[in-house]
């Protein structure tokens, strides 16, 4: 499936059956078009890879596993509201914005999210890294309503490090139940505010 519009007014397609099982690569191509994936409780997208050099959202009111790869320059848009949960099964190597603007995103394996990835937290969004470490090269937020914290059942931490930082952390960094979470800023540009945590946190920096 192709959704290529570079041009004139924005067009969104939505994807609101969870009977999707076309076989062909997911390919979107242009600053004009957006593939919505979900309305309400239903919709996904085929089992094959995306290619994504558009933009991708999420608006599932549930909770979803995605296993399909997602590579491409284009922007990924979590946005189910509160309650709900998008877990990426896959190791992606997609390098657009990661947008986080309500429910949960969960890693489900490492490098779900490539390192050359930025993130950015808004509303009351989470990202549940659940146990894996996940290196990233930026991440913003600038609502403390947003959360990054860790509630696998593990018991050691599991760490947020951050290769080029420019931007404020104002997310709550918050450990669960019995994983810790540690976040590390590993470039320079450390001249810049981290919210406090409701509780203490490890906070390395290298």
């Amino acid at each position: 499936m192709t959704l290529n519009n570079g041009a004139g007014t924005q067009l969104t397609v939505t994807l609101a059956s969870s009977a999707n099982d076309y076989a062909g690569t997911t390919t979107i191509v242009g600053t004009k078009g957006i593939l919505q994936v979900g309305s309400g409780a239903a919709g996904v997208l085929g089992p094959a890879t995306v290619a994504n050099a558009g933009a991708l959202t999420f608006l599932r009111t549930d909770s979803v596993v995605v296993a399909n790869l997602i590579s491409g320059a284009g922007t990924v848009t979590i946005n189910g509201g509160v309650g709900s949960m998008v877990t990426f099964s896959t190791a992606n190597s997609y390098t657009g914005l990661t947008t986080l603007s309500s429910g949960t995103l969960r890693l489900g394996v490492a490098a779900a999210l490539s390192s050359a990835d930025s993130i950015a937290l808004a509303g009351t969004a989470t990202l549940d890294l659940n146990g894996f470490d996940l290196p990233v090269a930026n991440i913003s937020s600038s609502v403390t309503t947003s959360f990054i914290t860790d509630n696998s059942a593990g018991t050691g931490t599991s760490t947020l490090t951050v290769t080029a930082l420019t931007a404020t952390i104002a997310s709550l960094v918050k450990d669960g139940a019995t994983q810790k979470v540690a976040v590390a800023i590993a470039n320079n540009n450390l001249a810049l505010p981290l919210s406090p945590s409701p509780m203490p946190i490890p906070f390395p920096v290298a």
